[in-house]
């Protein structure tokens, strides 16, 4: 567990500290809050204005513990009303998760395709040797995991600017296309695989369509997130245009006849 402690001194000056980095054994809410809690006490900080944690519900439960110690030291501003603050980034990060599960096959495809070159060393340097060909410099490929904020966004990012690379591989290398074929998924589409397993497939070129539309979208929330994880500046009152823009685009997808991204 990581305690970051933000504050501002007399001078108006923004700072930040890591005040606490330990392992938990449990993730239990009331664990969580006892954790902090004597972080706090060894520090002596025992006046809080708000905590920032991510939408997990133990730490509902953990700020609502936290509440009650502060009630008990005397320090609990307006009874707590608004200590508790959900961290955005988390927020944005779980909306883009949730459209992604709704979002074009070819995400997967480009998925399977970087986890397929990047779980050999063999592979990977076959695919070095194509970049190499195509003129491109020798940099990973980005594989896309929930939990990390962006990492879908970057992985396609990549992909695109190594689109010639990736192509030449597959003509070299027909494990690429059996892996692919013989990988099996289930999401919901409107076209290609809607509620049952079958096989990923081949790539195909418009799924490099799909994907280079799909990066551009999400560049957006790429953006916003970069924009409300600052921790050198505030950022409580600086999100809102962003987060009209986001807003507006999605109500302008809702109404449109895109296929891949409405």
């Amino acid at each position: 567990m990581c305690i970051t402690a933000h504050w501002i001194d007399k001078n108006w000056t923004l700072h930040k500290r890591v005040i606490n980095f330990c392992p938990i054994s449990s993730h239990r809410g009331e664990d969580l809050a006892k954790g902090i809690v004597k972080c706090l006490h060894e520090w002596g900080l025992h006046r809080i204005f708000t905590v920032t944690v991510d939408n997990a519900s133990s730490n509902s439960v953990c700020v609502a513990e936290l509440s009650k110690q502060l009630t008990k030291w005397g320090t609990n501003l307006l009874d707590g009303k608004h200590l508790h603050v959900r961290c955005m980034a988390h927020i944005i990060n779980l909306v883009v998760q949730d459209g992604i599960k709704e979002a074009n096959i070819s995400i997967e495809r480009i998925r399977q395709a970087v986890r397929y070159i990047r779980q050999s060393p063999a592979r990977w340097k076959n695919f070095q040797e194509c970049c190499v060909d195509e003129n491109l410099a020798k940099k990973s490929l980005c594989l896309d995991v929930p939990t990390r904020w962006n990492s879908t966004y970057l992985m396609l990012n990549r992909v695109i600017k190594y689109e010639g690379a990736i192509l030449t591989y597959a003509d070299r290398d027909i494990g690429l296309a059996h892996h692919l074929e013989g990988h099996i998924c289930v999401c919901d589409g409107d076209s290609d695989i809607v509620d049952e397993e079958q096989p990923v497939g081949s790539l195909l070129c418009s799924d490099w369509d799909s994907i280079k539309r799909i990066a551009k979208f999400l560049e957006l929330f790429f953006k916003l997130t970069l924009k409300v994880s600052g921790s050198l500046y505030i950022t409580s009152n600086i999100h809102f245009l962003e987060i009209c823009q986001v807003g507006f685009c999605l109500s302008k997808l809702i109404s449109s006849d895109d296929i891949v991204l409405a």
